[in-house]
């Protein structure tokens, strides 16, 4: 038994290295909502959960977006390289 749940927190640790991961405050966005979501999008990014948290002895409720991007080391070497070359103009 004690195998298995090892291997489950393996299984699920490599997922999470397969992403990179942003968390956004929707009440701190100088955007609607919408169009966030839109330009995260387009971006690559994937909104995957919205948490609201409730704030400690206060009526309130914090909005929390969050997204991910399957990360892509080919493309990140090459971004990379291109802004070193380019640091300097």
């Amino acid at each position: 038994m004690k195998q298995l749940e090892e291997k489950v927190i393996n299984i699920d640790e490599m997922i999470m290295r397969q992403f990179e991961y942003k968390v956004f405050d929707v009440d701190e966005l100088k955007i609607s909502e919408d169009k966030f979501i839109d330009k995260m999008a387009i971006d690559g990014w994937e909104l995957f959960f919205i948490n609201n948290e409730p704030v400690d002895q206060e009526p309130k409720i914090l909005v929390k977006l969050y997204f991910r991007r399957k990360i892509n080391y080919f493309l990140d070497f090459f971004r990379f390289i291109w802004e070193w070359i380019n640091r300097g103009k």
